[in-house]
């Protein structure tokens, strides 16, 4: 479910990868995302609140960080980046 704090407001993040995002909510429950004046994307929210990515500019990381900033469930968005981060170290590509 997403912050219903988060609703009205801009917020300002900074990603593990060091980008200042500016996330800007919209009245239909979707987010538009800068970095400085550089259009990032949308986040994007379905009725289920599931939420994709629409855009080419963040990383999967960047993405999840977000998302999970929105949703308010970073602890569990920083959980599962770490994990897949210990993933990817155990079983390179």
């Amino acid at each position: 479910m997403k912050s219903k704090l988060f609703m009205e407001k801009t917020e300002r993040i900074k990603t593990g990868t060091g980008k200042w995002v500016t996330i800007v909510p919209d009245h239909s429950g979707n987010y538009t995302l800068y970095e400085d004046n550089d259009y990032l994307g949308c986040i994007l929210f379905d009725s289920a609140e599931n939420w994709i990515y629409d855009g080419e500019k963040l990383c999967v990381m960047e993405q999840e960080e977000i998302a999970g900033f929105i949703t308010g469930h970073t602890k569990e968005m920083h959980d599962l980046l770490k994990s897949l981060d210990q993933n990817a170290v155990i079983n390179p590509l």
